[in-house]
C-alpha cells in the first residue's frame, strides 16, 4: 500500500504544479501573510510580537486557502472522467485517500516553509526562542492537516469544484467558530466537569493552546484522531460514490 500510496501522492502534489493551481496558491498566500505582518504589526518597531502575531493569523489565512487546496482532489478525476478508471485499479482506497491527503497536507507545508525567511529576519531584530517557533509552525501544520482531511472528504462528496470549495469553506469557518464554552453559559450550564469536557472540541481552542505554548499531548491527540477519523470517512465517502 505504501508503494500507491507514494505513487498518488507524487501525481497529485506535481499536479497542483503543472496546473499552476500551487503556484497560484502560494502567491495568495504570501500576499495575504506579509503586508499583515509588516503592516498591521508594525514590524520594524516591534519585532519581538511579530512571529506570535504571524501564528495567530495562521488560522484565518489557511482556512480560506485549504478549501481551494482541496477542492479538486476527487471533482477533478469526476471532470475527466478518470474516476471509474482510477477506481477500477488494484489500489486500495485508502492508499488513494492518504496520497491525495497528503499532497494537499504537503503543500499547506510548503506554504509555511515559503514564509520562514521571516523567522530569520525577526532573528536579526530581536532574541527569538527557535524551539517555540518550531513548536508553533508544527501547530500550522496540524491545524492543516485537519482541516485538510475533512476538505478532502467535501470533495469526494461533491461533484465540482466550486461546490467542493465552498461547501469546505462553511464547514472550515464552522469547525473555527463553533465554541461549546458559549452554548453552554447560554444554556446556563455551570457544571465544571461538562465545561471543562466541553473545551476538548473545541477546534479554535487547541491550536491557540499551542500557540500559548501549552503542547500537550491532549491537544496533539485531538488533531491526530481528528485527522483519522476525516480520513476514515473520506474512504467511506469514495467507497459509497463506487458503489
Amino acid at each position: 500500500m505504501l508503494a500507491h500510496t507514494l505513487t498518488i501522492f507524487k501525481k497529485e502534489f506535481n499536479g497542483y504544479f503543472r496546473s499552476r493551481l500551487g503556484w497560484f496558491i502560494m502567491t495568495i498566500y504570501v500576499l495575504l501573510v506579509i503586508p499583515a505582518v509588516f503592516y498591521a504589526t508594525d514590524f520594524l518597531s516591534r519585532a519581538e510580537e511579530t512571529l506570535p502575531q504571524f501564528f495567530l493569523t495562521q488560522n484565518n489565512v489557511l482556512l480560506l486557502l485549504i478549501p481551494a487546496i482541496t477542492m479538486k482532489l476527487w471533482t477533478d478525476e469526476r471532470r475527466q472522467n478518470t474516476l471509474e478508471l482510477l477506481l477500477s485499479q488494484p489500489v486500495s482506497l485508502t492508499a488513494m485517500v492518504l496520497g491525495k491527503f497528503l499532497a494537499a497536507w504537503a503543500l499547506c507545508g510548503l506554504l509555511l516553509v515559503s514564509v520562514s525567511p521571516l523567522w530569520l529576519l525577526t532573528a536579526q531584530q530581536t532574541a527569538v526562542d527557535n524551539a517555540g517557533v518550531l513548536i508553533n509552525f508544527g501547530a500550522c501544520w496540524l491545524m492543516a492537516g485537519a482541516l485538510c482531511s475533512i476538505c478532502a472528504a467535501v470533495s469526494a462528496l461533491t461533484s465540482h469544484a466550486v461546490t467542493s470549495f465552498i461547501v469546505s469553506l462553511l464547514v472550515c469557518f464552522l469547525l473555527s467558530s463553533v465554541n461549546f464554552d458559549v452554548f453552554l453559559q447560554k444554556a446556563h450550564v455551570s457544571n465544571e466537569v461538562i465545561m471543562r469536557s466541553s473545551q476538548v472540541f473545541n477546534f479554535e481552542r487547541h491550536f491557540q493552546n499551542i500557540i500559548a505554548g501549552q503542547l500537550t499531548i491532549a491537544n496533539l491527540f485531538y488533531y491526530l484522531s481528528f485527522i483519522v477519523l476525516a480520513l476514515w470517512f473520506n474512504v467511506a465517502a469514495v467507497a459509497y460514490k463506487r458503489s
